[in-house]
């Protein structure tokens, strides 16, 4: 599933805008229940970590349509089985997978050690916040996380702009500023 344009899109143009609203941020995941156990994590993982607080929480989150429309299995390295991973031995994208692996699951002994066991408040359910879990949360962040600014550490899941993919032919790049998709 995608988005296709109906025309070619100029440099400039806004292709889609979805406002501001609606996207889910490091400043949604601070001004979440888990914004005061994440503050000192790494956008990404604030991210994620909002992402399944809402994901647990149901019908009950304002994302929950657009979680709804997230896949539940990810076909990444991070994701296949050693046998898969075996066939790449040796190569670049094997060294590449290892070290997501080792990096997101390092990430998350030490939040589940730190932050998801030590919780009195019930924000992190143990069945919502398991290593599978919070891997499927890693893998959406890098198939769908766009940056929203011209610079710097700051990340989005921005609902309907994640579908947008654009041929490696095209020589263009995206842009969000603004909230809209355009080329430049």
């Amino acid at each position: 599933w995608g988005l296709v344009a109906a025309k070619d899109i100029a440099a400039g143009d806004a292709a889609l805008v979805v406002p501001e609203s609606l996207w889910m941020t490091p400043a949604t995941a601070a001004a979440s229940a888990v914004g005061p156990f994440v503050a000192d994590q790494p956008a990404w993982v604030q991210l994620a970590t909002q992402l399944l607080h809402e994901k647990a929480r149901g019908d009950e989150s304002r994302w929950s349509a657009y979680i709804k429309t997230l896949p539940e299995l990810l076909d990444a390295p991070l994701f296949w089985s050693a046998d898969e991973l075996a066939a790449l031995a040796g190569s670049q994208l094997f060294q590449n997978a290892a070290g997501y692996d080792a990096y997101v699951r390092g990430t998350y002994a030490r939040l589940k050690a730190e932050v998801f066991d030590a919780d009195q408040t019930g924000v992190f359910p143990a069945a919502s916040f398991g290593e599978d879990a919070f891997l499927w949360a890693f893998g959406v962040l890098r198939s769908r996380c766009l940056p929203p600014r011209a610079e710097g550490d700051d990340v989005a899941l921005v609902p309907g702009l994640d579908m947008a993919h654009h041929s490696g032919l095209v020589k263009s790049t995206w842009t969000l500023n603004g909230g809209g998709l355009g080329s430049v």
